[in-house]
């Protein structure tokens, strides 16, 4: 479930960002934590916004701090040269937690890359789970 306001009370700020073929990635802010921003991932179409479809559970549900989000959500998200990136931290040292990568394939967004560090021991590199190269055309 998304708050409707920021902690301080202000309202959240949606980021839009062209995924081509017609499509808009809408990364909606849901909750924040100390160093954490939950952002839930909607695809605009035609005027209409739909959850994002992706291929790996993503963000918190990754980990399995929360298996029940009924949207799609990225923790940190970052959308630069179509690639939609992920940072869970599972602590502010940043010793521990989730890094993922995304691209669009025209209907999802396709796990690309994904580090994670379960364990909190102090060092933050993170073991390398899934790699995938992404061939553009």
């Amino acid at each position: 479930r998304c708050e409707t306001k920021r902690p301080d009370g202000e309202p959240w700020t949606a980021e839009a960002h062209a995924l081509g073929g017609g499509a808009t990635l809408v990364l909606l802010p849901c909750s924040m934590g100390a160093y954490n921003e939950v952002q839930a991932l909607f695809v605009v179409r035609d005027g209409k916004a739909a959850p994002a479809r992706v291929d790996a559970p993503a963000g918190f549900a990754a980990t399995g701090a929360d298996p029940e989000t009924p949207v799609p959500s990225l923790v940190n998200a970052a959308f630069d040269g179509g690639v939609l990136s992920s940072y869970a931290k599972g602590r502010g040292l940043g010793d521990c937690g989730l890094s993922q990568a995304f691209v669009w394939d025209g209907a999802m967004l396709r796990l690309t890359d994904q580090n994670e560090m379960r364990e909190c021991r102090g060092n933050p590199e993170f073991l390398s789970l899934w790699r995938a190269r992404v061939v553009r055309r």
